[in-house]
């Protein structure tokens, strides 16, 4: 008698949308299932407390160097010699992770950079330290960082997967830029309060929770007997022909590159910016750098609900331009309040941009490569240290707030520029490799 009428509505209508948001609040809260991993819940305690450590290193690094000259040149130097170890160390550090028992690589080189805090935190005390002696430890810190990072990284993705690598990427970002939040204002705190020597004992204590924490992680059993049977030399090539040879991964790192290069030329010129054009002292560098941890860490989150999204590869390149514009709005900031929020926005900018950047890395690589790839991806991170010289130079000539200008406007227009040429990295999708590992090139390139 009544005949069913199918009412239609167009996309994005009102009884849309709570389904819409109900897939987004799903999916984020999905993120943390990567943790019900043992191995991987140890490792994420672990790397959220030695990122603590990092993060409060870098402000304390750089407030030390500024207080010891009161030159940006120096700062700038100091910022470029921490960058070297990683440009010389970080590929074969990529090698031996995929050789070595990662867990061991972790908890290794976490206890030289314990040594290396104890060590600063003893010469501050003794009032004996020189610059020379900042630059030679700073050397040895990133050094074992550069061992580091490529074991940590491999090891994430590997405990956890290939279904939850985007969950496992995802949380390692929270971690990062979580602590990114946490350890600027411990170490303001500290500064402010008990000197830079307690600060560094700070940092050591970190360093000391996070090696303990590796510890428990099961031994590192799958090892690839593929790299295992080839000398150091050839997995050091492989490595690098996969990465030439494969677009999508060619492309992200690309993105990174550009995006280390100009974009952090404001967080190695941070202490100036501190001491110099805003004047708020130690504790406001703290306060700027925690700024940026808060978008940074809103921007982890937001990564994890933009895998709803097809398209991962505009995102990244989307938000890399929003990325740009913060910088640029950072540098021209008239006051305090301005400038917090210019490094809240550009902070989660970077953070979705990088994350979603990551994970496209991740899922593009087989296991048996990632060690590698990854050094690849992250001795781009060492383009920021280097680039942190000729910024402090430039800023002594023309000023820290249009050194910064420049580099924005410069980081927008690569981003844009990327946007139209790097069609692999805009056009990735997830349902590409949701089946596992897809690459269009042979495992091992010859």
């Amino acid at each position: 008698m009544f005949r069913h009428r199918r009412i239609s509505r167009p996309l994005g209508a009102p009884c849309c949308r709570p389904a819409i948001g109900q897939a987004m609040l799903s999916r984020a809260m999905g993120m943390f299932a990567a943790l019900a991993v043992r191995d991987f819940r140890y490792l994420w305690w672990g790397t959220a407390l030695g990122h603590v450590g990092f993060w409060a290193y870098i402000i304390a690094q750089g407030w030390l160097a500024w207080e010891l000259t009161n030159s940006a040149t120096f700062v700038g130097l100091v910022t470029t010699i921490s960058g070297l170890p990683g440009l010389l160390l970080m590929l074969p550090g990529g090698v031996m992770a995929d050789r070595w028992d990662r867990r061991f690589m972790l908890v290794t080189s976490n206890g030289v950079q314990m040594v290396g805090g104890i060590a600063l935190a003893a010469l501050i005390w003794a009032g004996a330290l020189e610059p020379w002696q900042l630059l030679a430890l700073v050397v040895v810190i990133a050094s074992s960082a550069a061992v580091n990072l490529p074991a940590r990284q491999s090891l994430g993705p590997q405990l956890v997967g290939p279904s939850m690598i985007s969950d496992a990427v995802a949380l390692s970002a929270v971690s990062f830029n979580g602590s990114r939040v946490l350890g600027p204002a411990v170490a303001g705190v500290l500064i402010a309060l008990v000197g830079l020597n307690g600060c560094f004992v700070f940092i050591a204590g970190c360093f000391v929770l996070a090696t303990a924490l590796t510890i428990p992680i099961g031994p590192d059993r799958a090892r690839n007997t593929h790299s295992r049977q080839q000398s150091v030399l050839e997995n050091f090539v492989d490595g690098l022909h996969y990465v030439r040879d494969e677009p999508v991964v060619r492309g992200s790192i690309l993105v990174a590159a550009s995006q280390n290069s100009t974009g952090m030329i404001y967080s190695q010129l941070m202490p100036v910016f501190a001491g110099a054009v805003l004047g708020v002292g130690g504790g406001g560098l703290g306060a700027l750098m925690t700024a940026v941890g808060v978008g940074s860490t809103i921007g982890a989150f937001g990564a994890a609900l933009f895998t709803t999204l097809p398209r991962r590869g505009l995102v990244t390149l989307a938000t890399g331009v929003g990325y740009g514009a913060g910088v640029l709005g950072f540098a021209l900031a008239p006051s305090i309040e301005v400038a917090i929020a210019a490094l809240v926005a550009l902070g989660l900018m970077q953070a979705i941009s990088t994350v979603s950047n990551q994970t496209i890395l991740n899922l593009a690589t087989p296991d048996e490569l990632r060690g590698r790839a990854m050094s690849v991806f992250m001795t781009t991170w060492n383009l920021a240290p280097l680039s942190g010289l000729p910024a402090g130079w430039l800023a002594d000539q023309i000023g820290a707030p249009m050194t910064v200008a420049v580099s924005g406007a410069v980081l927008t227009v690569t981003m844009i520029l990327a946007s139209a040429g790097l069609a692999h990295v805009r056009d990735f999708r997830d349902a590409q490799y949701a089946r596992g590992y897809r690459v269009t090139t042979p495992a091992i390139p010859r």
